[in-house]
């Protein structure tokens, strides 16, 4: 099956960092996927990805208490978990700079772009390893295509 459930170590890194870096989004429900597919666009691997939660995705993954999701992360299983925590952490992190919280909508719950080509709050959050991508880029073409040395980013 190309999606599968996350392992608890991932929920709890999602958790966390929603807990501490995000926490409009303590209310949200976020339901975290592996997908085993490598996905590239303009020649990069895409390593996570979140969307906000459409009608058709709500009704299939509406849990067992009926709270449906308000986002769906999606992580490449194969290059996160060659990763090490720090740098999941950056993907995650990453990941939830696209969420954006309006509290005066009926679903508060948007998507946003990037602000430049990454985020502000990103570049405070890897000050100590500002190349933090180009190294995940490596390690996921070192995990889809060994033998290749073509640039890819997150």
């Amino acid at each position: 099956m190309r999606f599968e459930d996350v392992t608890s170590d991932v929920l709890k890194i999602v958790d966390d960092m929603v807990n501490e870096k995000f926490p409009e989004l303590r209310t949200a429900n976020i339901t975290v996927l592996f997908d085993t597919k490598k996905r590239k666009t303009g020649g990069r691997y895409i390593i996570g990805r979140i969307k906000k939660a459409n009608d058709e995705m709500k009704a299939l993954a509406t849990d067992q208490d009926g709270v449906a999701p308000d986002y769906v992360l999606f992580l490449d299983k194969n290059v996160f978990l060659a990763l090490d925590d720090d740098d999941k952490k950056r993907i995650v992190f990453h990941e939830l700079c696209h969420t954006d919280y309006d509290s005066e909508a009926e679903n508060p719950y948007k998507i946003k772009d990037h602000e430049i080509q990454t985020f502000y709050s990103e570049i405070d959050f890897n000050k100590d390893d500002p190349r933090w991508s180009e190294r995940i880029s490596a390690i996921a073409d070192h995990v889809y295509d060994p033998d290749n040395n073509e640039e890819v980013g997150v």
